[in-house]
């Protein structure tokens, strides 16, 4: 059970950046967007255009720093880690925590014996091949390439080291960046944790839930919610501002 503690604690922390990331880059589009879109919320922010910009600007640079933590090798709970904790080394005696038998002594729980449903639901359920893992770290491989080439490069130089670099080289950098391709991995981080966690818990085979364009269903609906309550947010304070303006300008009587 050790194994598989391990995994799901490794799992929640993995969830937990997939996830935060994807809010908070949903929100840096969000107010992006609305600020981009619609010149009364334009209007109505410029008088603490100071404020809103360091908002914008945390937010950009805790995406870096959340997609650093997921693809970088030297980070204490990368993607790397995850996998290697969710196949296992019989080598060493570290257990498989997605095996068939992992997974009935965790249906079983506490109880001596297995509860009469268990072989049910244990039928038809097979352990994750060599070749399962092998696919995932492909996938995973493909994603850090994309990562090590765009963005580890403005997280290290810019974000975590604070080198002396130009204006110039810097913009140069951030021109290389693309917002679908972030998507893209948000996609897939989520898609991926989707992936271990019904496996772990139901023994489902290892598949990523993405449509034709790589997409995955929960992202995008928890990418889409953020950048609405963004929306909602400012168009709030341009109608606020509106009023008080209007409330300001109508003379007493």
């Amino acid at each position: 059970m050790a194994a598989s503690q391990a995994f799901e604690e490794e799992l929640s922390h993995f969830r937990n950046q997939a996830e935060g990331t994807t809010q908070i880059f949903g929100a840096f589009i969000g107010i992006n967007n609305s600020i981009s879109l619609w010149p009364e919320i334009r209007d109505a922010i410029q008088p603490a255009a100071l404020f809103w910009n360091t908002i914008i600007a945390a937010l950009q640079t805790s995406v870096f720093i959340g997609l650093a933590r997921m693809f970088d090798h030297g980070s204490e709970h990368n993607i790397y880690r995850l996998i290697a904790l969710a196949q296992g080394n019989p080598v060493k005696g570290e257990a498989c925590p997605l095996s068939v038998s992992a997974l009935r002594l965790r249906k079983r729980g506490n109880s001596p014996s297995d509860p009469e449903w268990l072989d049910n639901f244990i039928a038809g359920i097979s352990d994750p091949s060599a070749d399962d893992f092998r696919s995932l770290r492909k996938s995973v491989d493909e994603r850090r390439r994309v990562y090590e080439r765009k963005y580890r490069p403005i997280r290290h130089r810019h974000y975590a080291h604070s080198e002396t670099i130009d204006k110039a080289e810097l913009s140069k950098l951030f021109a290389q960046t693309n917002i679908g391709e972030i998507e893209s991995l948000l996609d897939f981080v989520c898609a991926l944790h989707e992936a271990l966690i019904e496996s772990f818990n139901n023994g489902s085979p290892l598949r990523l839930n993405v449509d034709d364009d790589g997409r995955n269903q929960r992202m995008r609906g928890l990418y889409a919610r953020i950048q609405g309550d963004a929306q909602k947010t400012l168009d709030a304070i341009a109608a606020g501002t509106a009023h008080a303006n209007r409330e300001f300008c109508t003379p007493k009587r």
